[in-house]
């Protein structure tokens, strides 16, 4: 990412008092949530956004600058928001049903701890409104926002935001050994996923890595199409074959770079177009913009685009 872009979430960042609180303990590993208060919140009921982090379901941390989208920050002070930002069970360590299990018990969570977190925060200034939440995810921050989608119960959030997302996860870009790298650096040597599954030991648990750290395995596991041995059998893993079981889907802004390299854009036109026939009453804005992955890193809320997508969510969100 953009050196400026960093220095502006890194700048954004301390207009927030920063709490973090557990969610998930899995033997002696804590998993985490980072609750981000904007210093200038306005006291009272005040809205939320959750916001789910990339990484390629194998790399990343809530708070790493180089995944964190400035306009994200930006739209948690305009509203005056309590914005959430969960770690996550990661692959390999983690299979795809451990993920959402995990996934699970950060909603659970978050229904029932928010709250109370918030309050004690602000000395009971300010009452998370979590009937009054936006959901939103970036590449494998979408994957795991399409499935809270798909297994939460309505209303659990009000809209959802999904931003080049993993979401065909059974298509060729996962399942395919690549014979050049799709983002056209050289090839890994299959051995750095190797070694790294005869490193684990068992019952590890990962859900937090500051990236460069792991990012080679991601890339290595894209390059030898070995999603589908990480994640597993599992029909519940894969957002796409799940949608046939979704009687209900919050309003959707779906968006993609036309030239992503890391995601392929054919990941959002699969999902748009399987979740019009099965879901045909869903409320769904999408667009198409040219740019690789992480082009709206250095936008502002402005750009046309993005506010065209938060316009058509606002009133769904703060409504």
């Amino acid at each position: 990412m953009d050196p400026a872009v960093i220095a502006a979430v890194k700048e954004k960042l301390s207009a927030f008092d920063i709490h973090t609180a557990t969610y998930q303990q899995v033997d002696a590993h804590a998993i985490t949530a980072d609750i981000l208060v904007p210093k200038a919140i306005r006291p009272g009921r005040r809205p939320v956004i959750v916001s789910f982090h990339g990484g390629y379901l194998i790399t990343g941390t809530s708070l790493f600058p180089g995944y964190f989208l400035p306009w994200i920050l930006d739209l948690a002070l305009e509203h005056s928001a309590v914005l959430v930002r969960p770690n996550y069970r990661k692959l390999p360590e983690s299979t795809g049903r451990e993920i959402l299990e995990g996934l699970a018990r950060f909603w659970t969570w978050f229904r029932g701890g928010l709250g109370a977190a918030v309050e004690a925060a602000t000395a009971g200034a300010v009452e998370a409104d979590e009937a009054r939440t936006l959901l939103i995810g970036h590449s494998a921050g979408a994957y795991l926002a399409v499935q809270s989608a798909i297994t939460q119960p309505e209303g659990t959030f009000r809209a959802i935001i999904a931003g080049y997302g993993m979401l065909d996860m059974k298509s060729p870009w996962f399942t395919t050994h690549f014979e050049k790298h799709p983002l056209g650096r050289p090839m890994l040597p299959p051995s750095v996923v190797d070694d790294h599954l005869a490193s684990m030991k068992p019952g590890q648990t990962v859900s937090a890595v500051t990236p460069p750290l792991r990012l080679d395995l991601a890339l290595a596991t894209l390059q030898y199409g070995r999603y589908p041995e990480m994640l597993g059998s599992d029909k519940a893993a894969y957002p796409m074959e799940m949608l046939d079981t979704v009687t209900s889907f919050p309003p959707l802004f779906i968006y993609h770079g036309e030239d992503d390299s890391a995601v392929e854009v054919r990941q959002t036109e699969a999902f748009v177009e399987t979740f019009g026939r099965l879901v045909p009453r869903g409320k769904l804005l999408v667009r198409y913009e040219r740019g690789d992955h992480g082009f709206d890193a250095p936008v502002g809320l402005g750009a046309p685009w993005l506010r065209e997508g938060l316009d058509f969510l606002q009133g769904e969100w703060l409504g």
